[in-house]
């Protein structure tokens, strides 16, 4: 199964979205070299307030591969920002 099928929306893309979208902020981590901005794209099908970051100098497996930018991400996110 390719990526494309992996994280492709479970829904059709010509439906509406969801009746009752997520409305806390949601943050969105994809990988520079894996995912990228895909996840926060994905996530704003089904929630209003998504706020996205993209870790550098990362793959699959972000916090083993760049855990000070993870960590600054989840700063900025529950200071706010």
């Amino acid at each position: 199964m390719g990526l494309r099928a992996r994280y492709a929306p479970v829904r059709p893309r010509n439906q509406a979205g969801p009746a009752d979208p997520i409305s806390c902020p949601v943050l969105a981590v994809g990988a520079q070299a894996y995912l990228g901005d895909e996840v926060s794209r994905q996530l704003a099908q089904v929630a209003r307030d998504v706020r996205g970051a993209v870790i550098p100098a990362s793959g699959h497996n972000i916090a083993l591969e760049n855990p000070a930018a993870l960590a600054q991400a989840y700063l900025d996110f529950f200071a706010g920002g």
